[in-house]
């Protein structure tokens, strides 16, 4: 966001953070990450108002100004003064920060270790143990650091194990790791990384257990679970994730439910069953062409004819056909371009004719027309009906 004389009101009433990822994964990527898991960020770009003191997101904010600066102003005064204890403690690191300048070491120490052994929601604390670390000869062990009460250390120790060579040193740190990941206690940072560093390895024990995982409110963790579980499929969630695909963004809070729709759908192609056949018969008379979540969602169906019975199969073919898309007039297509609309549409209904011919295991069904009129789109569903009814 660009300075603004409208805002000068706040510039001391709010810390304003500019976090960007570059994607490279390098050190300044990894620290933008890092930023953007505190708040389950996964599309950008996102505007995010957090209380400091516990990262709790009060409210995604308006790219508006004036709606920007009615959100700020409802939740600036929410926020109550440091405590005297919190100013005694500021006090105390900047009486330590001005010995230190002076040469006066031992003295600068002596005030730093209890700040440093004492969290807080200022950060006095870090930053007193980031001091006393500069003035320590040996470095803290990866061990250590797994345990280390402060979040952003765990996450990077566990960043760094990730990085080493693949070896008995690496593995011996796996048991630790999981740990964290099944911690209900433990910050979201940590378990994403937890989560990517053992699945290779883990995969399928991780995803025995997935159930757990699945109720943690992240969009970017559920997306980790949700792939594991399309490599290790685990039926005792199916009805979890048809909750999920059925509540995204609704019942089940999400930044982005569609990308969260889409990843269900990739699980329930593996391991979902019967229970998600209604929300995804739903999302099909809903969906725009556009929207990428469709093919998922008829791969999810394909998935779950495979292994429910012959009447669960008679349902969804009869789904299928019910729900092809409509033709290039379609009203409810009058948003998009048209010769886009053109091209697109019989992708669609190419994709609606493998689905069909899947869970049909008939191959007497006609490849759609390639051009998506209503007279030629009307001919090719009634041979298709015809052709399922005998």
């Amino acid at each position: 966001m660009l300075p603004h004389k409208d805002l000068a009101a706040y510039y001391d009433k709010v810390t304003w953070l500019f976090v960007s990822r570059n994607f490279k994964n390098d050190e300044k990527d990894r620290e933008a990450l890092r930023t953007h898991d505190r708040f389950g960020i996964s599309s950008w770009p996102q505007l995010v108002l957090f209380d400091p003191r516990d990262d709790s997101v009060l409210e995604q904010m308006s790219r508006k100004l004036e709606d920007f600066k009615q959100q700020l102003k409802k939740h600036v005064a929410s926020v109550p003064p440091p405590t005297k204890e919190l100013r005694d403690k500021v006090a105390r690191l900047g009486a330590a920060t001005a010995l230190l300048k002076q040469g006066e070491t031992r003295e600068a120490l002596r005030l730093l270790e209890p700040l440093a052994k004492q969290p807080d929601s200022v950060e006095v604390w870090l930053e007193a143990r980031e001091l006393l670390r500069h003035h320590e000869k040996a470095a803290p062990t990866f061990s250590q650091r797994l345990a280390d009460p402060d979040v952003r250390e765990r996450a990077i120790a566990i960043e760094e194990i990730t990085l080493l060579e693949e070896g008995e040193e690496r593995r011996s740190f796996e048991t630790a790791i999981e740990e964290r990941l099944f911690d209900d206690e433990e910050h979201l940072i940590v378990k994403l990384r937890a989560m990517a560093f053992l699945s290779p390895t883990r995969g399928a024990s991780i995803a025995e257990r997935a159930g757990e995982l699945l109720s943690v409110p992240n969009d970017p963790f559920r997306y980790a679970v949700l792939a594991l579980l399309k490599q290790h499929p685990n039926p005792r969630v199916a009805q979890q994730l048809a909750q999920l695909y059925a509540g995204a963004g609704t019942t089940i809070p999400s930044g982005n439910p569609n990308v969260l729709r889409s990843h269900t759908a990739a699980a329930i192609a593996t391991c979902g069953d019967e229970s998600a056949i209604a929300p995804i018969e739903k999302f099909l008379r809903e969906v725009a062409p556009n929207n990428g979540t469709l093919g998922a969602s008829l791969d999810a169906l394909a998935g779950v004819a495979s292994r429910c019975g012959p009447a669960a199969r008679k349902r969804i073919v009869a789904i299928v056909l019910a729900n092809f898309p409509g033709s290039v007039d379609d009203a409810r297509y009058s948003a998009f371009d048209r010769k886009w609309m053109a091209r697109r549409l019989p992708q669609i209904a190419k994709h609606f004719h493998k689905t069909l011919i899947t869970v049909s295991g008939s191959r007497e069904f006609p490849a759609p027309p390639l051009e998506w009129s209503r007279e030629l789109r009307s001919e090719y569903l009634l041979e298709l009906q015809r052709l399922q009814d005998h």
